[in-house]
């Protein structure tokens, strides 16, 4: 069963400005991202951010503290962003992050989050967001 955290898009909580953080949040990511042969999704805290060069980077924590850095993936080249079908009874709003070496699932505890990191991401990227009933627009 999945655990709603609370999570905020960082310009809402002020972060933006002293980090670069534009959004961060929990999310649980498919055991195909780590190469585990486990069926579990672990819980990781994310961080869409912009380093200095102004290039858009996803950061990956164990948890929320951010002490240890999990993995880092530079948003550069053709990054697809997509919502993906739901695994399983617990893994309903899954959305997808693909670049030229790295594949990242991941899911949210509801719609709404999925919908903002869809979202965020997209706009992060300047691509469209595209216009459906369950997905947030411009």
């Amino acid at each position: 069963m999945l655990h709603r955290t609370a999570w905020l898009p960082a310009a809402l909580t002020g972060m933006a400005s002293r980090t670069g953080v534009l959004m961060e949040g929990l999310v649980f990511s498919s055991p195909q991202c780590h190469k585990s042969s486990k069926k579990t999704w672990p819980s990781r805290w994310m961080a869409l951010k912009k380093i200095r060069t102004g290039t858009p980077v996803l950061h990956y924590y164990e948890n929320k503290s951010k002490k240890e850095l999990e993995e880092e993936v530079l948003l550069v080249g053709n990054v697809q962003i997509a919502v993906e079908a739901s695994f399983g009874r617990d893994y309903k709003f899954v959305f997808s992050v693909s670049t030229t070496s790295n594949r990242l699932v991941m899911a949210t505890a509801s719609q709404s989050e999925r919908d903002a990191w869809v979202q965020s991401l997209k706009q992060t990227l300047n691509q469209e967001v595209e216009v459906h009933s369950h997905l947030l627009t411009k």
